[in-house]
């Protein structure tokens, strides 16, 4: 190419606009070495991330300790690319890759290092949370394509994986909302009271979110310890290694982020219990319709579901151990042992049964902390199981010789009719409690299965007394 042409391509493009260099221009040449610090150094500000999140305005020196040196651990363990790697023959040492911006990271990163270097007050290391964000912003890349493949794609899949038991029951909810077509119908037909009823299941979070805010200005809200690792998610941390202590060893912060949790749980149920008061006394003094107080009950137990979520998904941030798993495992074990069997007696057996594995499976790998979160839940389990009504099981509605179970009324034939013979047929009434759309639900499948396999008695049902969803 002609060297003028050249040097007037080269002036276009260095005076082109952000966007249209970059796309004349493409990625920015780095080198092997520059690519991979860079790389390392994310990992590592990540992970240090969590331990920056820990500090809040009121911690200890043993704390800010444990976050000085677990991040100066973490800076330490990558270190920029070395000089004799970019010399040249006349040691005039250029860097091979892209020189400016690599520069300012090295500075960032060295910064970090001498941050580390010295013990750090409340601000510092506030302050050390910020240097980690800059750099992790700072080190991202500017053309479109690599930034969306290394960057935004895996943030985003870091913050699903954040979230993923919160996600879980959030979409669990949601199928129940929609997929019940009673349930949706209600909504649906009363749009003024769901929207009441919505914001009502969602008041604990609506307060205790914005108190939580104005109490971080001076210290730790005590339902919310440790809640700045659980949650932020600009921008996306990185677990420590497990190997390696998470939180202060023989520090009070544990035992304060599993009792802030508990407590956050009593705030929760007592905030809907409060509710569900005031929404019952409006029904009684100013006569609304019931039917709101129905409504509520109804998002209070979908927005339970997503609550548990993001709890399951708060506590496994603060463990070593995969709490998740653990406790998805016990949730298929039991929901195999629903499947195949009523028995009430091996329904409590398989979470103690669970239980028992997990715990001894903690404590052989020496994560104690996590016996008491898969303890609590699975005691909830059990005392739900045996404080639900027994379901029916299958004999008690038709046992292998006909009859209705045991002690109950033997199926009959036409000729067997109380009011059979000429005096026509008999009439039959049939009797449907209330409940909602579980009542909905049995009363139709109660039909169906008479027209099915009693259609003697169905073609003589005159009139069914029934109640709500009956």
């Amino acid at each position: 190419m002609n060297p003028g042409l050249a040097r007037m391509l080269q002036g276009v493009v260095e005076r082109a606009p952000g966007p249209l260099k970059l796309l004349l221009t493409g990625a920015e040449s780095w080198s092997e070495e520059q690519v991979r610090f860079v790389s390392d150094a994310q990992y590592a500000a990540r992970q240090g991330l969590y331990f920056a999140r820990l500090v809040e305005r009121d911690s200890d020196e043993q704390l800010l300790e444990h976050v000085r040196a677990s991040v100066a651990r973490l800076v330490a363990g990558v270190a920029p690319c070395p000089i004799e790697r970019r010399c040249g023959a006349k040691g005039d040492c250029n860097y091979s890759g892209a020189r400016a911006p690599f520069t300012k990271l090295e500075e960032r990163w060295q910064a970090l290092t001498a941050d580390c270097g010295t013990a750090l007050g409340r601000d510092a290391a506030r302050e050390l949370n910020d240097r980690l964000e800059a750099f992790i912003h700072a080190s991202a890349a500017h053309t479109l394509a690599i930034r969306l493949t290394y960057v935004v794609i895996p943030a985003i899949t870091r913050a699903m994986r954040q979230h993923l038991a919160f996600l879980i029951g959030l979409v669990f909810a949601l199928a129940i909302f929609f997929g019940v077509e009673p349930v949706f119908s209600l909504f649906r037909n009363r749009p003024g009271y769901s929207v009441v009823a919505l914001l009502c299941a969602l008041s604990p979070y609506l307060l205790l979110l914005p108190a939580a805010v104005v109490w971080r200005r001076s210290g730790t809200p005590f339902w919310d310890v440790g809640g700045r690792v659980a949650r932020w998610l600009v921008p996306t941390l990185i677990d420590p290694e497990p190997w390696v202590p998470w939180h202060p060893p023989n520090h009070s912060l544990t035992k304060r982020i599993y009792l802030g949790l508990a407590i956050k749980l009593v705030l929760y149920v007592a905030i809907w219990f409060g509710v569900g008061l005031a929404i019952e006394g409006a029904v009684r003094l100013l006569h609304t319709d019931a039917v709101l107080l129905t409504m509520y009950l109804i998002a209070v137990g979908l927005a339970g579901v997503a609550f548990t979520g993001a709890a399951i998904d708060f506590a496994d941030a603060h463990s070593q151990a995969p709490v998740r798993w653990i406790l998805l495992s016990g949730v298929l074990l039991l929901g195999v042992a629903v499947w195949f069997t009523d028995d009430p007696l091996l329904l409590i057996l398989v979470p103690v049964g669970w239980t028992v594995l997990v715990v001894l499976w903690v404590w052989r790998v020496r994560q104690e902390r996590v016996i008491v979160v898969i303890g609590a839940i699975a005691t909830g389990i059990v005392i739900s199981l045996v404080s639900t009504e027994r379901r029916h099981e299958q004999d008690r509605w038709t046992g292998a010789d006909g009859a209705v179970g045991a002690g109950g009324l033997a199926a009959i034939g036409r000729n067997e009719w109380p009011a059979g013979g000429d005096s026509g047929p008999p009439i039959v009434v049939l009797a449907a409690s209330g409940g909602g759309s579980r009542a909905a639900i049995m009363v139709g499948h109660t039909l169906l299965r008479l027209r099915e396999e009693h259609p003697m008695i169905a073609e003589n049902l005159q009139a069914i007394s029934a109640v709500s969803g009956g």
